[in-house]
């Protein structure tokens, strides 16, 4: 059944003072919440203490109490809530306690701080985590011409994109126009760039032009491009532009290619080495002056339609003062043949003697 009090006020009266309104007494019931059709004065006070529950009657609207919970289960529950001016303080004493907002099932739309002039919000914790997440988009925005600083306190980590088993992307954009992006380590810190297992890391892939300048500064640097793990490959190419390979202007020419290299000792005079940039190395040889010696390269690399660049140059260990020059070259697929004549300098000399190596250079340019 309903309960329904008297809706007119209450008043009290004394010997020498006028009438006063009286406060409504409040209505405790054990058995339940109040409902529309428990009509009360307004401001009357509805208490279930079983669970620790009150309501106010804000007043009778077309015959129906409006009853507004502000407890539940001993903490306070409003539809709205306004305090102006503030301030106001949440969780601020010492006893250890788990403050939820907004957690009810209904769709919430929270907001917290003000763009309204120099107003500041902060968002702390000590030393647990502080965490934001959600299944829809999360927006850090720090307006036109503001910055936005993460992890600028000591010994911070940082992880962007770093949890969860779902593919994740995660995109950086320095704006709609000139915007950069910049990733700098402090002094003696390390950028370090993975793509995992099997990944791809992609460096200006887009269609727009650009210029990408790697270990361009002016300081001191040492640029490693490539691996030499097992089968790791390095592919540099360019269009109508060119590839230049310098070394700076106050060191021209200190340009270096490591070749794969091979020593065959006399008599065999063939170097099987499958590679492209080749140094063979024949030793023993005891070609007299004026005669020739064949030599054989051999490579899977070599192709019938390959630009090959070969020398050939011998130590003059033993003082004879031979010196060979090339006489003919026969390419095939998988070898070139070389033929060698010991001219000696200028048409003297004597024969190859003790420790007059002969280096023949191949480099297969395609």
């Amino acid at each position: 059944m309903a309960i329904r009090s008297r809706t007119r006020s209450l008043v009290g009266y004394g010997i020498d003072n006028a009438l006063q309104n009286l406060a409504p007494q409040p209505i405790i019931n054990t058995n339940r919440a109040p409902t529309t059709s428990d009509t009360a004065p307004q401001g009357a006070v509805w208490c279930y203490p079983a669970t620790l529950q009150l309501w106010i009657n804000d007043g009778i609207v077309n015959g129906a109490a409006q009853w507004v919970q502000v407890s539940q289960g001993g903490s306070g529950s409003f539809t709205s809530l306004t305090v102006n001016p503030g301030p106001v303080n949440m969780l601020t004493d010492t006893a250890t306690a788990t403050g939820n907002f907004g957690t009810g099932a209904g769709v919430k739309t929270i907001g917290i701080g003000s763009s309204t002039g120099a107003s500041v919000t902060t968002i702390s914790s000590g030393t647990g985590a502080l965490t934001l997440s959600g299944a829809g988009d999360i927006a850090i925005n720090g307006g036109n011409s503001n910055n936005i600083d993460i992890g600028t306190s000591s010994t911070s980590n940082i992880g962007i994109g770093a949890g969860g088993a779902n593919a994740q992307e995660v995109s950086i954009l320095g704006g709609n126009t000139s915007g950069a992006v910049l990733i700098t380590a402090a002094s003696g810190g390390t950028v370090t760039i993975n793509s995992g297992t099997a990944g791809t890391i992609d460096i200006s892939t887009d269609a727009a032009a650009s210029t990408v300048a790697i270990g361009t500064g002016a300081a001191a640097k040492t640029v490693t491009v490539g691996s030499l793990t097992t089968t790791s490959a390095t592919h540099i190419q360019s269009g109508t532009g060119a590839i230049s390979l310098a070394s700076g202007a106050t060191t021209p020419g200190l340009v270096s290619v490591t070749p794969d290299t091979a020593t065959v000792a006399s008599p065999t005079a063939t170097a099987t080495v499958n590679s492209r940039a080749i140094v063979a190395t024949f030793t023993g040889f005891t070609t007299a002056h004026g005669a020739y010696q064949t030599f054989v390269i051999a490579s899977s690399l070599i192709l019938t339609t390959s630009a090959l660049m070969i020398t050939a140059t011998n130590l003059d260990a033993s003082g004879n003062h031979a010196a060979v020059q090339i006489a003919g070259i026969i390419q095939a697929a998988g070898s070139a043949t070389i033929s060698l004549l010991n001219d000696g300098l200028g048409g003297s000399g004597g024969a190859l003697g003790a420790g007059d190596n002969i280096l023949i250079s191949v480099w297969v340019l395609n």
